[in-house]
């Protein structure tokens, strides 16, 4: 028998082992309410719902079913604590409309024939011992016998959900869990007391409801925790056919669906939400709305390597033994091939981007437009960071604020709300939105300059430079690698002309911004071979963050001055200005300093990759494979902290590293590149035409004796460098 399994717990015990007892009759009530017996099939009691008063006046002279009263009188007692209620309550919910003497009799009666049930379900039990009357204080009460003689769904599942809270206090997850899922298959059979409808069980209902949505919820957490995903979305999904108002349920259900891009399937989900909620004269919450309105205006962007980006490692030491067999491989003679090989797919890359991007801005047309969409994504954080770090409370209320469309000017601009959009989005840019973050932020910049009042106050320039930085940071995140430099580029030197022509950089963070700025700018220009201007920012740099040399833009600049001259090919420069950059920081506390010299090496490899690359130096190709060998060394100590989001960076060194493979180790460098292309091509497509150049290379590493690739290098370097494009 089933029950066998569930009739091992106790609801007073201390732990999930109880040992067995025996129960003589097992009640159901999730769902319809059944008896049964030891060895026997469930029996129903009755399959329909309690009649109200006014309905059983209407039917009395047509001979109401006893199984009515006899359910009524059962699910009555099912519902009080203790399983125990006095005659008078009983009297009043099942007999109200009967006079005092006739509805005594009549609950005498039905006391009478549930006692005959019981006798033909539990035929070897007295009666007495499953249901009886008894003195209680001053009236007199029926009951029905505890556990373990009649064991009760409801209790069992109360009994699991209090052990499951327990586990969870004392750190036993896997114990919580095993209490989670056994609780969720009690209830989960339907609603407490299918059927019926009497205003005394309502609370109890409800109560069952809330404690069986808590038990989903602790399951989806449990399961995430261990990367369970499906499983989360299953328990949540029968969560939502059991109530599909439950807008807590539906918005955790969303948002893994979000992840996975099932943006049909959340417009759908929402649909069937506004049906439910509307069957009882509700909205959906704010909060909901916002959620899914910002989940379906998300772009899935889904990148498409073309063909050879997918090259297995098998095909690539095909072609190797095609070589060793003297099949002839043609190298690049002219620059052309060369920039159609490394150049074409982040052309096209960026295209496809910036084409929905464009697209996109359309669709945008005021700056209170931009807020309320901003407002929309700002619940997603909140799941994610947590309500504190993004003042929810204050965006919730200016929301109902925004819902206006209100003409930007000065006058009308609330500058607390700006300051926490722009702390939003920066949040959001670390979650790897640069797609919306760009998307609202040249619709706040572009009307921005067209209001006067803002462009040429001088109180509003540290505004306006922080905006545009955070514009040109999610910029950088869309262009391809190769082709976002002078672009960039212009826009920085447009910036800075802008703030340095209002600004007067007194205040610490007006300082701050503009060296954030000069060191994003002074690294593009060295990426096109600018190096006096690289320099210049470097030093303007340092001097504007006098007195910050905690910040880790204070070492950038250190790092980024040495790597100027690893860039040129200066290798002893490039050491001496690592020393000097190492003896800068060696003043700061222990734990800056630890973070400062991590940055510096770092950036040592860095420059050793660069040095393993160079085409103008003319090195040996074991001179370079040294090198290669000690940057992926350098690599493997790496412990974040760069001016990069961490997310970034963490890629940007996986990236570097398999660009050292291509001297050390071909094949493998092909295979953690293809794995990188499916980390980064939602999030950070600029890596896309790192990747591609890195797999192009390493195939003609594989393919060419050690002097066909020196070779190459060579026939690179005029493309390369004078269009402005690193080797890597």
């Amino acid at each position: 028998m089933e029950e066998k399994d569930v009739i091992e717990i106790d609801p007073r015990g201390d732990s999930v082992r109880q040992k067995r007892r025996e129960s003589w009759l097992v009640l159901r009530t999730f769902g319809w309410l059944t008896v049964q017996g030891p060895e026997q099939a469930p029996r129903r009691v009755w399959s329909s719902r309690v009649l109200s008063q006014g309905e059983q006046r209407g039917i009395r002279r047509k001979s109401l079913s006893s199984y009515q009263h006899i359910f009524a009188l059962l699910a009555a007692l099912l519902c009080q604590p203790e399983r125990l209620a006095t005659r008078e309550d009983l009297q009043e919910w099942l007999f109200g409309d009967y006079p005092p003497r006739k509805a005594a009799a009549r609950l005498d009666d039905t006391a009478s024939r549930l006692r005959c049930l019981l006798r033909s379900v539990a035929p070897e039990v007295e009666p007495d011992r499953l249901f009886w009357l008894e003195q209680a204080g001053v009236s007199r009460a029926y009951r029905i016998a505890p556990y373990p003689t009649v064991w009760l769904d409801v209790d069992a599942f109360l009994w699991y959900m209090e052990q499951a809270s327990r586990f969870e206090r004392f750190g036993e997850q896997g114990l919580a869990l095993v209490c989670w899922e056994r609780a969720f298959q009690l209830g989960r059979r339907g609603a407490f007391l299918t059927g019926c409808y009497a205003p005394w069980l309502e609370a109890r209902r409800e109560l069952l409801e809330g404690l069986l949505s808590q038990c989903v919820q602790a399951l989806v957490r449990c399961y995430l925790h261990q990367g369970g995903i499906a499983q989360a979305e299953l328990y949540l999904r029968l969560l939502l056919e059991r109530q599909p108002e439950n807008e807590d349920a539906f918005r955790l259900l969303v948002e893994l669906l979000g992840e996975r891009g099932a943006y049909q399937e959340i417009e759908i989900s929402f649909g069937r939400l506004q049906e439910a909620l509307g069957r009882v004269g509700r909205r959906p919450e704010p909060q909901t709305e916002e959620l899914v309105a910002y989940l379906c205006a998300r772009p899935l962007v889904r990148w498409l390597a073309v063909p050879h980006l997918r090259l297995q490692t098998s095909q690539a030491h095909q072609r190797s033994g095609e070589l060793r067999t003297g099949c002839s491989v043609g190298i690049p003679s002219e620059p052309s091939t060369w920039r159609s090989s490394c150049s074409a797919v982040p052309a096209s890359v960026e295209s496809q981007q910036l084409r929905g991007v464009k697209e996109e801005s359309q669709d945008m047309p005021s700056f209170d437009y931009a807020r309320r969409e901003l407002l929309r994504a700002l619940h997603r954080m909140a799941v994610a960071l947590g309500a504190g770090a993004v003042g929810t409370s204050e965006l919730l209320q200016a929301s109902k604020e925004l819902r206006q469309p209100v003409a930007l000017s000065k006058a009308s601009l609330d500058l607390d709300l700006l300051s926490l959009l722009l702390n939003s989005l920066e949040k959001l840019l670390q979650q790897g939105e640069h797609q919306y973050v760009l998307t609202v932020t040249q619709s706040l910049y572009e009307r921005w300059l067209a209001a006067p009042d803002l462009r040429d106050d001088t109180e509003m320039a540290s505004w306006e430079l922080r905006l545009g930085l955070l514009m040109a940071c999610a910029l950088e995140y869309v262009l391809s690698w190769y082709q976002r430099a002078q672009r960039l580029i212009d826009f920085y030197d447009e910036l800075e002309g802008r703030f340095l022509r209002v600004g007067n950089l007194k205040k610490d963070k007006e300082r701050l911004h503009a060296a954030q700025l000069l060191a994003r700018r002074g690294r593009h220009q060295r990426v096109l071979w600018h190096f006096d201007e690289a320099e210049q920012a470097c030093q303007e740099g340092l001097q504007l963050l006098q007195g910050q040399e905690l910040s880790p833009l204070w070492t950038h600049f250190l790092c980024e001055y040495a790597h100027l001259a690893a860039t040129r090919g200066d290798e002893n420069l490039w050491l001496q200005r690592l020393d000097a950059a190492r003896s800068s920081v060696l003043a700061l506390p222990g734990s800056e300093r630890a973070k400062a010299l991590n940055q510096i090496t770092y950036m040592q490899g860095e420059g050793y990759k660069r040095l393993a690359f160079h085409l103008r130096k003319p090195l040996a190709l074991a001179r370079r494979e040294q090198a290669a060998r000690l940057a992926y060394q350098l690599f493997q100590e790496w412990n974040g902290l760069t001016i990069e989001l961490p997310g970034f960076e963490s890629l940007v060194m996986q990236v570097s590293r398999a660009q050292c493979l291509i001297l050390l180790d071909p094949a493998a460098a092909i295979e953690e590149a293809q794995r990188l292309i499916l980390v980064v091509q939602d999030h950070y497509p600029t890596l896309l035409g790192k990747l591609s150049r890195l797999i192009w290379l390493a195939e003609q590493r594989l393919q060419m004796g050690d002097a066909g690739f020196l070779t190459l290098l060579q026939e690179g370097k005029t493309i390369a460098y004078s269009a402005g494009y690193q080797l890597l």
